[in-house]
């Protein structure tokens, strides 16, 4: 009788595809009463399914391994993208900094040239001005000489 209700509890447990607490009640059973019923089969199935399940974890693991691999490479590739992507910006964003000094620079320069030609031109007219007065002031005196010679020359 007991080794019916184990019989039953095993086959339930390998119908559950619980092998390993099936295998042991199969055991049990062979130990009980050896060659009873079906007992050599279910072992049989019970080593030929676990293998299989161990074959298929192998595999799923091998996939998800691979997986892992393959995400690994993207990854790596898409960060070699955006670094190519920020380095091309960024000597971009240099090449823009320097155009923008030199033409900075170049106005810089022709303001500084415009003021510098400003001031000379602003100095040429101020000596023209001193040497117009200069010799306004000339005539004058030269008439003023003119006049006084004149009263002199009529006094006499």
């Amino acid at each position: 009788m007991k080794a019916q209700e184990l019989f039953q509890d095993a086959q339930r447990l390998y119908a559950s595809k619980q092998f390993v607490p099936a295998r042991e009640k199969f055991l049990e059973i062979e130990g009980l009463v050896p060659g009873y019923k079906t007992t050599a089969k279910y072992l049989a199935w019970i080593d030929r399914d676990l293998l299989q399940e161990q074959r298929k974890a192998q595999r799923v693991k091998q996939k998800q391994d691979k997986e892992a691999v393959s995400r690994t490479v993207k990854e790596k590739a898409a960060e070699q993208v955006v670094q190519k992507k920020q380095s091309k910006l960024q000597r971009k964003e240099e090449e823009r900094r320097e155009r923008l000094l030199a033409q900075r620079e170049k106005k810089y320069a022709q303001a500084l040239t415009r003021a510098v030609l400003e001031e000379q031109k602003n100095v040429q007219r101020a000596t023209e001005r001193q040497e117009r007065e200069a010799a306004s002031r000339a005539v004058k005196e030269k008439a003023a000489q003119e006049v006084a010679q004149k009263k002199q020359f009529n006094i006499q």
